[in-house]
């Protein structure tokens, strides 16, 4: 305990990043990516593959996945960063 008149020791603060931000901007980037491959143009071949899929069913899916490997890689993120702290 100190005295009134002594100011209190100094303590440093640990900066810890925060998981939220990053895991929300690792899915939301990743799903832009998976859009962006569903409107890419495909091969012949690959397009006969894919002709049965409506772009919405190829968007979707795409970003979903997109949105998940984002997050995933924004957690990774999150614990270096939080390591390193």
């Amino acid at each position: 305990m100190t005295s009134p008149g002594t100011p209190p020791p100094s303590q440093r603060r640990r900066r810890a990043p925060r998981l939220v931000p990053f895991i929300a901007t690792g899915a939301i980037l990743g799903y832009v990516v998976g859009l962006l491959l569903a409107a890419r143009p495909v091969a012949d071949e690959a397009a006969q593959r894919l002709q049965n899929y409506s772009f919405n069913s190829q968007a979707g899916y795409l970003g979903l996945f997109g949105a998940l490997m984002g997050a995933l890689l924004g957690a990774v993120v999150f614990v270096v960063l939080d390591r390193r702290s």
